[in-house]
């Protein structure tokens, strides 16, 4: 937190940037439905009524806290010339304001009707400049979402990289983003009307998923679940005891998918730059064929039980930990530490590819994720 914090009793005149920084915080360390009002007046040492003065309420705080963000992100922008100067100040701001990539990637879907008509237009104005400062087009892109992505990246994750040599990388890898070929237009992937899944039991995991994508994990009730499917709320609980376990299934069996596709390519592959070339295609494929999935990946494992989520984050690990052991084979000059930076850049632009509905409907998508996440990788 940048405020200095108030002695309990005292009226400081900061009082409303300490709530926001406290706000700012507490909501990427847990998760906005994690965090009450009293959460963030105990961090400011006031009372609830103290905070109620300055906010109507809970939500208004994570509005305000989110337009704050955009406002320095906006501003770095307008403040560079070029496109090298805007990916260095955007690189240095977000190792800086690492809560504001957090907020704006997983907690901006809980912005409640009232203030987000304001706030995603702010999103979209910061994604505008951004493209604007940085494409050759001045056009919102597939390589413009991937190197916003990239720069992101950062958001999630902790690095004992030297700052200086941070945020030179990640200039760096934002900018491999932006180089890598993509064609303007593509026609849109043909789709058949499918079959669902027999098992209730499996059609409430898949409604899950793309109804918490849609919202969020914590704003779609277990009524809604089983309304979507077709099932009484009472009947619902003969397959599943509770929402949670509907979260855990999805991403469990998203990790093992994962894994094993690892596990198979490693086993078929020697050369460390095809097996790179070979996970890039499979993790495409994955991203793209389960955009829902990705985004519960991305923004939903902190409401996995709390040990379920700490499993889930050290297979997560150990997944980008394989990437990174063949990318140092691939350039043996590249520490530990920036091999692990390149490749969650790379992952990262892959899934915001993935949820982005203009890429993943493309006929290309698969072709397109893997490109770029070659490029962000060098390989």
């Amino acid at each position: 937190m940048s405020g200095v914090m108030a002695t309990r009793g005292t009226r400081p005149a900061n009082r409303r940037a300490l709530i926001l920084d406290a706000a700012a915080t507490l909501f990427a360390q847990r998760g906005y439905e994690h965090v009450s009002v009293r959460d963030i007046a105990d961090a400011v040492q006031v009372g609830p009524s103290a905070l109620y003065r300055h906010f109507p309420g809970k939500e208004h705080i994570l509005a305000e806290v989110l337009s704050s963000a955009l406002d320095g992100f906006r501003a770095e922008i307008d403040a560079s010339s070029n496109r090298e100067e805007c990916l260095a100040a955007l690189s240095a701001f977000i190792l800086d304001h690492r809560d504001a990539g957090v907020l704006w990637q997983r907690e901006s879907r809980h912005l409640p009707a009232g203030t987000s008509p304001r706030v995603q237009a702010a999103l979209r104005d910061v994604r505008d400049a951004f493209a604007a400062a940085v494409s050759s087009t001045g056009e919102t892109s597939a390589a413009t979402t991937a190197a916003l992505a990239v720069l992101l990246s950062p958001a999630f994750t902790r690095s004992d990289l030297a700052r200086s040599q941070h945020e030179e990388l990640l200039a760096e890898l934002a900018e491999r983003a932006l180089r890598t070929p993509i064609a303007a237009n593509a026609p849109e992937r043909p789709r058949g009307p499918g079959r669902p899944r027999v098992s209730p039991r499996a059609r409430l995991v898949s409604s899950a998923m793309r109804l918490f994508a849609a919202g969020s994990y914590a704003g779609v009730s277990v009524e809604e679940l089983a309304a979507d499917v077709g099932l009484a709320t009472g009947s619902l609980y003969s397959h599943l005891p509770t929402k949670q376990d509907l979260l855990v299934i999805a991403l469990t069996h998203a990790d093992g998918h994962l894994q094993l596709g690892l596990d198979r390519i490693l086993a078929e592959t020697a050369d460390p730059r095809t097996a790179l070339h070979r996970l890039a295609a499979s993790y495409a494929e994955f991203a793209m064929g389960h955009p829902d999935i990705v985004d519960a990946l991305v923004t939903e494992v902190h409401n996995l039980p709390a040990e379920q989520a700490r499993a889930m984050r050290g297979e997560q690990r150990a997944y980008v930990d394989e990437w990174s052991h063949l990318l140092q084979e691939v350039h043996p000059a590249l520490t530990s530490a920036a091999a692990t930076i390149t490749v969650q850049a790379a992952l990262s632009a892959c899934n915001d590819l993935a949820r982005n509905p203009s890429v993943r409907t493309r006929e290309d998508a698969e072709s397109l994720a893997a490109r770029v996440c070659l490029s962000v990788l060098d390989a």
